[in-house]
């Protein structure tokens, strides 16, 4: 199976050879000065921008909720009982936050699928809830980032802060600082990235700059190598102890 990582450096070298190959489609993605004739090319060029900034959110954050559902799944083999495990805020997260997830996918299911799939999906899930009363237990995929429609800095601060990372967006400045990809401040370029997929989803005229679409690429990039360092290093530690 694919795991998160993977997957999302297969997706972002999708974006980057778009961004950078440019010239072998005519430049497609580029605007041409503004006279009727470049009229057709131009709306064309903005639809692609803004399908490109759409994915690199979509990319991000979907790395970000299963490189992290990925650790939780370990946590099984690090506790091998649940009352082992140290913190309320990680019992919080393998309970209710994880029925909070279950609850909202199945809502998904609900509209967009049959009542078989439905009733497999919810079964299947939460019996990974009433396993913490055994040993071993057992994790569900849906513990984060599934109870609303997108992850916010916030949450993400949080979920790392649950695995014992205090101040995730100013370590997150620090290593690419190291990495010699410095970002002033991550937490911001996330909010940009977020906002811009917010902006070319929603609002039909919005118009990215190709030189905008290399920079939220790479913030996204830098901000998902952080993530998986910080969390890998995490779990790491926490099965050594």
């Amino acid at each position: 199976m694919i795991n998160a990582r993977a997957n999302y450096i297969s997706r972002i070298k999708s974006i980057i050879f778009c961004l950078e190959n440019q010239s072998l489609y005519s430049d497609f993605m580029i605007d041409r000065p503004h006279l009727e004739i470049n009229l057709q090319h131009n709306l064309q060029a903005q639809l692609l921008r803004n399908g490109l900034v759409i994915s690199i959110f979509c990319y991000l954050e979907d790395f970000i909720k299963n490189r992290v559902n990925e650790c939780i799944n370990e946590l099984p083999s690090i506790y091998n009982h649940f009352s082992n495990i140290p913190t309320k805020e990680l019992k919080n997260r393998l309970t209710y936050s994880t029925l909070e997830g279950i609850a909202k996918r199945s809502a998904t299911l609900k509209i967009n699928s049959n009542e078989t799939s439905l009733y497999n999906f919810i079964q299947n899930e939460t019996k990974h809830i009433s396993s913490t009363l055994l040993q071993p237990f057992s994790t569900s995929s849906f513990a984060f980032g599934w109870s609303k429609e997108n992850i916010n800095s916030t949450d993400i601060k949080m979920i790392f802060q649950e695995f014992f990372i205090k101040d995730f967006w100013g370590k997150v400045n620090l290593l690419s600082s190291y990495i010699n990809s410095t970002l002033i401040s991550a937490e911001n370029d996330f909010k940009n990235i977020m906002k811009s997929r917010h902006k070319a989803a929603h609002v039909a005229n919005t118009v990215i700059a190709s030189n905008t679409l290399f920079e939220l690429a790479k913030s996204s990039f830098i901000i998902a190598f952080c993530c998986d360092y910080y969390i890998s290093k995490s779990i790491k530690l926490m099965a050594a102890n």
